[in-house]
């Protein structure tokens, strides 16, 4: 049996910016001393009888298509912040979220029993921002997107928005001439 790709392999758009090396080495550091510190966590509450699983902070960048082309892929779910389209919940109720197969995407909306399927040719990336300067595989950044007469914005991994522009058949973000990240 063949192994999926990786989904950093397949998607088109650029990797976000590299990082000076000094800045680079030193979230290496802290996010290793994190994974290690939650390591030990993991490892204390499976000794009293706990169950966690803690994962390496490049997960996310290792991750692999699933076999099944229409399980959800995990890790990848994006929290839908705001926007004009009818499933969008009000401020105060619990957001929607949008989740992606190897082919499909969709809205899960509290309170309805069932998915929203996006035809995500339909719409277009108009601004991705960064939480903050950082820009890795596993960053969170924000994403509005508009089109049929709607505009939302989701807040999720980086990757997560590139697979998100994949399936969309989205340009790069950073080819455009006037480019969407800063």
């Amino acid at each position: 049996m063949s192994r999926q790709p990786r989904i950093r392999d397949v998607v088109t758009w650029r990797p976000p910016s590299k990082r000076s090396r000094g800045l680079r080495l030193a979230r290496n550091v802290l996010g290793g001393l994190v994974w290690a510190f939650g390591a030990a966590i993991d490892l204390a509450s499976n000794m009293v009888g706990g169950a966690s699983q803690v994962d390496s902070p490049n997960a996310l960048a290792r991750k692999r298509l699933p076999c099944d082309p229409h399980e959800e892929i995990s890790g990848f779910e994006c929290k839908v912040v705001d926007g004009n389209a009818a499933w969008v919940p009000s401020r105060h109720a619990d957001p929607a979220w949008l989740r992606m197969s190897a082919t499909a995407v969709w809205i899960t909306p509290p309170g309805l029993p069932r998915r929203i399927e996006l035809d995500v040719e339909a719409y277009r990336l108009v601004q991705l921002t960064p939480d903050d300067q950082r820009l890795g595989p596993a960053d969170r950044c924000v994403a509005t997107i508009t089109g049929q007469g709607v505009e939302f914005r989701i807040s999720g991994p980086w990757l997560a928005v590139a697979w998100l522009g994949h399936l969309g058949g989205w340009p790069d973000p950073r080819s455009l001439s006037t480019p969407l990240v800063p």
